[in-house]
């Protein structure tokens, strides 16, 4: 009631387009040591494996049904540090720790096929959005603010929410 009569506008979240841009693949991968001849899965968290809303066990449920199937897929895990216990995810793991310098962002973004959100609940999804802005794909559940990020089968697949048979599909759409 306090707004009814007042003009409302969606601001968009702006990005430095400048620096979140396509960047080459093989330059991009080589500056994190990635392969060169494997598809590239992205995942972050800054709270390594401990937070339940970012959705760790489900995509770690989801990279043992891509591992059976798949052999030339690897995981690259950033914002937290390598934990002295390596999770084990039947596929090949790197850790690229916490990147605080938006243009080395704007390069793994690049450097990756697509990158996977399984996160419960996100009030907008910014590492969607960066890695959109890189030319990079997105898998997420159809949920909260990720479902106004990503435009499904356009910008990425957005998979039915929380249901892991669901998100191995959008990854292998992607």
């Amino acid at each position: 009631k306090l707004m009814s009569n007042q003009k409302i506008k969606v601001i968009p979240n702006p990005l430095p387009i400048d620096i979140y841009k396509p960047r080459s693949k093989n330059l991009s991968r080589k500056k994190f040591s990635l392969p060169l001849d494997k598809k590239l899965i992205l995942y972050g968290s800054l709270s390594s494996f401990e937070d339940e809303m970012k959705g760790w066990n489900l995509f770690k449920e989801t990279v043992q049904k891509i591992s059976k199937k798949s052999l030339d897929v690897s995981i690259v895990i950033f914002g937290c540090k390598t934990p002295s216990i390596k999770p084990k995810l039947n596929l090949p793991l790197y850790f690229v720790g916490r990147i605080t310098d938006e243009k080395s962002l704007s390069y793994l973004y690049s450097a990756v096929d697509l990158i996977a959100t399984t996160s419960k609940i996100e009030s907008f999804g910014q590492t969607v959005s960066e890695a959109h802005s890189c030319g990079t794909p997105a898998v997420a559940f159809n949920t909260t603010g990720l479902k106004d990020v990503i435009d499904h089968k356009i910008t990425g697949y957005l998979a039915k929410p929380f249901c892991v048979e669901s998100f191995v599909r959008g990854i292998y759409w992607i």
